[in-house]
């Protein structure tokens, strides 16, 4: 599925989904460190998380991940965290466990096919 598809899904998901809180995005994201659909996503978006917060993504909680180093966490799901590579769109699902990016089996292609992926199964 293509960053415009996963979008527009992700949008049908918040529309069906009670349990979701959407924060829409108040100011565009200043970060250099986000690649393009991630940036994008926060341009629409500050903040997405399930109601019981096992799901969270916001932009104010953008931070270096506890994993990698030179990598930045955009939010967690349960315990794993959802980690980027400066200017890339790329998520890893990561639960510290792995000695490096490569053996992480949970990689999405960008932010919208992760959220569609969790949110619709």
């Amino acid at each position: 599925m293509n960053a415009s598809n996963a979008e527009r899904r992700l949008e049908e998901l918040i529309s069906l989904r009670s349990d979701l809180t959407v924060v829409p995005a108040s100011r565009a994201p200043a970060s250099r460190i986000l690649g393009p659909v991630t940036e994008g996503f926060f341009s629409k978006y500050s903040s997405l998380s399930t109601a019981t917060k096992s799901l969270e993504i916001a932009l104010d909680s953008i931070a270096p991940s506890s994993y990698f180093d030179g990598c930045f966490a955009i939010g967690h799901y349960e315990y794993w965290e959802l980690v980027i590579k400066p200017g890339e769109d790329i998520v890893y699902v990561v639960d510290g466990s792995e000695a490096d990016l490569s053996e992480t089996d949970a990689r999405y292609e960008n932010i919208y096919e992760y959220l569609v992926d969790e949110l619709a199964g």
